[in-house]
This record gives C-alpha cells, structure tokens and sequence, in this order.
C-alpha cells in the first residue's frame, strides 16, 4: 500500500490474513503491538478455532521476567491500541516460540498447544 508520502509500505502477506468477525485481520498486527511491551521479549499469533466454531486468535508471548507481567502486558496494550475484532481472545506465555532450523516460528505448534489446553477443560 502507499503512505500519505507516496511510498510503498509493507503489509504482510496475504495469505497470512486471517478472518475475524467478518474483517480481514493481520497477525502480525498484534504480534507487534505486543511486542512493544517491555515486559514482552516476543510474540506470535495464531488463529484457533473455539468452542463455537468461529476462528479466534490466540496470541503467545515470551516474557523478559515474569511471565504474568508479559501476559498482562501484551493484553492491555491489544486493549488500547487495536479494534475489538483484532483482539486476542486467548493470550498464553511460554517459555519459547517453537522454531525450525532455519528461525521460523512453528505456529502449527502454538495452536496445537492451545488446542490441547482448550480440550482439557471440557
């Protein structure tokens, strides 16, 4: 897309988007705004399907330090700085983004893990 200036900025890929609500959602929308927090060393954001069928997003942040601390953090500033349907429903820590050998986040993985907590509590 072209700013205000007339340059060409980057938006993602397109076949990253993610339905939400009946709007197109970037992931790397929150993964950003997350990863702003102090608290928050990184973020990933996966869609998940939820309990009533609809696709979700969940996003997953390693912490610098408390692990709570980033998660409260990385949802407040979702809360401030994005539009309700490009919110997280889901916001989890974990120690370390799972990645392939060549650095990329293994997002199956995170889904997977969420999925599987999401079951348990059925």
């Amino acid at each position: 897309m072209r700013d205000d200036a007339g340059f060409l900025v980057h938006q993602g890929r397109a076949d990253e988007l993610v339905k939400v609500a009946g709007q197109w959602v970037q992931p790397g929308e929150l993964e950003e705004t997350a990863a702003l927090e102090a608290a928050v060393a990184e973020a990933a954001c996966v869609p998940v399907v939820d309990a009533d069928g609809l696709e979700r997003l969940a996003l997953f942040v390693t912490a610098r330090g408390d692990a709570a601390e980033a998660v409260r953090a990385a949802a407040a500033a979702c809360e401030r700085a994005l539009p309700r349907h490009k919110r997280p429903k889901w916001v989890r820590s974990v120690p370390e983004l799972p990645r392939t050998a060549t650095g990329k986040v293994q997002r199956y993985k995170l889904r997977e893990l969420l999925e599987r907590e999401l079951a348990g509590r059925e």
